[in-house]
């Protein structure tokens, strides 16, 4: 589990009070759409929970997702620690994040 908050990803479906908690599935494949738990490419931000945007052959493009889409940014993600599945108000409180289901893992 990982603590997270912000609205960065309010577009994406979360919107995380301050300590909420999300838990991070290091055996899923990424796809376009999923939550992540990331460092930026420099290695200056470690451990943030960003939207995976696209992929550009091995490199991952993350980004946000605000409500007010002109506050939106991308960049790469040096390394990918795993996919967000879940995410809960405080611990195991309110759950306010499912990842989808509607596609196969990794595919």
């Amino acid at each position: 589990m990982v603590s997270i908050c912000g609205e960065c990803l309010e577009r994406a479906g979360l919107k995380m009070p301050h300590g909420a908690r999300g838990i991070i599935d290091c055996s899923i494949v990424p796809r376009v759409g999923d939550l992540v738990h990331c460092d930026n490419n420099f290695g200056t931000i470690h451990g943030f929970v960003k939207q995976v945007k696209e992929f550009r052959g091995d490199t991952v493009i993350v980004g946000t997702a605000y409500e007010d889409e002109s506050r939106d940014y991308t960049f790469e993600a040096s390394v990918i620690y795993g996919v967000l599945t879940e995410a809960f108000c405080y611990l195991w409180g309110e759950q306010v994040y499912c990842r989808s289901q509607d596609e196969k893992d990794g595919e």
